[in-house]
Order: structure tokens, then sequence, then C-alpha cells
């Protein structure tokens, strides 16, 4: 390049990038100084009073396990005398054998009765012969079995409107059974009863004690040349003369014996003079019927409710030791020659002699056992 002679030269300035340069190092050590600062509070561990307690969880626990069972609190019905047991609610009651949903005591007056109401009976055993069977259900099949029946009373123009038909429930365990018998039920209450009925459960029959008051006792003695009847099925003895002797030549023979049911003795003896003179004559000296249905309690009871005599005959009574049991002598004259019923319990079991003489002694009042019935029962035993 030429230049002129005296020409002035004016330098040419270039833009400069220092202000540029300067201000990215100011940001990148801003940015630098920032994220050691940010990190350093957000990644160091903090100190035990930055940090905010969090709160541990407080389980309740219970004092009482819930039970699924709405029985447990339950008041539980026991009947010793035929062996079962079975839970109600608290208000409900069962008074002698019957089962309400409501109190009875409350409404021997004038207020009325609850219109929606369950009343039922219990009862041993299961009769239906007064009634017609409308409908079966099983409702459990376990131990033990419940049947539920809907039946009517065969001769319901005796009962009032509605009362003819009732509800029953039977209960089945080996040879036990027992009935409740609901006469009233109202459908408000079928879940509740459900529940009353899955609580029934037989038990063990306790059978009550009489005091024994005898003035008799007769004890066992065996007479060596009689003969033994033993009924094996009711598992007793006793023996009887089969032979001729005695004042008047008297001897007994067996005529009836069914096993575990009953026996019929005679008594016998050969006629001196008449029409048949030199001939046996025989008439029934006492038979024995056997009862397996006594359950403890009063035998004069059980009696009127078994024995098929005259219920207007005056009895008169006597207690007697026979066999280490407490038996009962019961005599009127009702019949021809009267008749003497002697019972003898053993468990479940009533063994009832029947002679038809009267005993009772016209003056004293008492009644006195002929010498020949006592020689008889003192050979009776329990096997």
């Amino acid at each position: 390049m030429t230049h002129k002679k005296n020409e002035k030269v004016v330098p040419v300035s270039l833009p400069s990038k220092l202000p540029m340069i300067l201000s990215i190092v100011f940001l990148s050590i801003s940015f630098l100084a920032i994220g050691i600062v940010l990190g350093k509070y957000l990644f160091s561990p903090a100190s035990p009073a930055s940090v905010s307690a969090v709160p541990t969880p407080v389980v309740s626990v219970p004092s009482t396990i819930p039970t699924t069972d709405p029985t447990i609190n339950w008041k539980t019905y026991k009947n010793e005398k035929w062996g079962f047991e079975i839970k109600y609610p608290l208000d409900w009651f069962i008074k002698d054998t019957s089962l309400y949903s409501y109190d009875p005591g409350n409404y021997l007056g004038e207020k009325p009765i609850p219109e929606k109401i369950v009343k039922c009976d219990f009862i041993e055993g299961n009769d239906l012969s007064t009634v017609a069977i409308k409908s079966t259900e099983i409702l459990q099949t376990g131990t033990p079995k419940i049947t539920k029946l809907i039946t009517e009373y065969k001769d319901h123009a005796n009962f009032g409107p509605g009362s003819s038909t009732n509800t029953r429930y039977i209960f089945e365990q080996d040879t036990k059974e027992i009935s409740l018998i609901c006469f009233f039920f109202d459908e408000t209450y079928e879940k509740t009863f459900d529940q009353i009925l899955s609580t029934f459960k037989f038990t063990e029959k306790v059978l009550p004690t009489e005091t024994i008051t005898s003035s008799l006792s007769i004890k066992y003695s065996p007479q060596a040349d009689w003969q033994i009847y033993a009924d094996e099925k009711a598992r007793f003895s006793f023996q009887y003369n089969s032979v001729f002797s005695g004042q008047n030549g008297v001897r007994q023979s067996v005529v009836h014996s069914d096993p575990g049911r009953g026996v019929t003795i005679n008594s016998c003896f050969i006629a001196e003079a008449g029409p048949a003179a030199g001939k046996e004559i025989c008439s029934q000296y006492f038979s024995i019927g056997i009862y397996e249905n006594y359950q403890g309690g009063s035998r004069r009871e059980w009696m009127k409710a078994n024995i098929n005599d005259s219920l207007s005959c005056l009895k008169q009574y006597s207690d007697i030791l026979i066999a280490g049991k407490n038996a009962l002598v019961a005599t009127s004259d009702c019949s021809s020659w009267g008749e003497t019923y002697i019972l003898i319990p053993n468990g479940s079991q009533m063994i009832v002699f029947i002679f038809q003489q009267n005993i009772r002694d016209e003056k004293t009042g008492n009644v006195n056992l002929p010498d020949d019935w006592q020689k008889t029962l003192a050979t009776f035993k329990f096997l």
C-alpha cells in the first residue's frame, strides 16, 4: 500500500470482546456459587433440631377379644329331670317348662300381651297321635337331630281360632327325644329363635330321690328249696314255692311270662271235698308289671299316671324297704277282694307287684303285709 505524502492516517478500531467474556465469567461464577450453596443445603445431613418429628401411630388394642357368638352372654335353662339344656336371650323367660319372648308375670292382670310373641312348651318325647302333620323340615342332621313340623290338632274344633295349628321342634339323640311345641310364633323372632335352637344339647338325667321313711324293712332272705324266676331283660329275680308245702298244701307256678314286661304267678292247692275233690285248683297269686318311665319324684303321682285303676278308690299308703329300695305300698278295697300295689323303683325302672287283696287293718288303720308276701318279697333282688 502506498500513502500519499502528507496524508493523515486515522487508525481503525475493531470491536472489543472483553466485556462479553467478563460477563460470561461472572455469570458462570454466580451459577457455580448458587449451585454450591443449594447442594450444601439440600444434601448435607440435617441437625437433630432441624428435623421435624414424625408421630408414631398408636394402635388401640381392645381389652376383650370380640366374639361372633351372639349367645355367649345368654341365660341357660337346665332340665335335669328330662336331661337337656338350652340358652335363651336375656329379655326372654322360661317358667316351669314354657319359653316366652316376654315376661308372663307382667300380663296376669289387665295389661295386654304384646302383639308379636313367641310362646312354646317343652315336653318329653314326641306324641303325634293327636295331630296331623302339614309339613316337615330337617333343620339339623347332626347331634342332636332337629326336625321342624307344622302340625294341626285333629280335633281342632275344640280349639280357638288359630290355636289348632302349631310349630313343633323335635330334638333327637340316640333314644332321647324332646319336643318344643310353639302355639304362638311370630316370624319377627325367626333369626333369634334359630340361634336359640342351635344351643340345645342333651345332658345326663339327674333323678330326684325321696327321703326314706320306711317303718318296715324286708331283708334279702333266699329260700333253698324254692324255684328261681329271673328276668334277664329287666334285671331282677325272685323265688316262688313250686312244691306243695305248708298246712294247706299250697304251691305256686308261673302261668305267664313276658321278659322285660311282666310275669304272673298262680297259687294252687288240692281240693279235699266237693265236686273238685282231689283236683288242683289254681288262682292268681300276684303279678308283676315292669315300667321303664320312672323319672324320680313322687311314687304316688307316678302311680296315678300309670296304673289304670279307679281314681275314686281311697288308698292307704305305707313305705317299705325292699332290696334296699324305698318301695311304696298302696292298698284299697275297690275290687271284690281289694287290691294292693307294691312299687319298687330302681333308676328309671319301676317294678310293680300286684296282689288281689286289701291289707289294711280295719281296727288300727295300719297297712300290714301278710307273712307269706313278706317271705316272697324277701327273695326279690336286682341283678
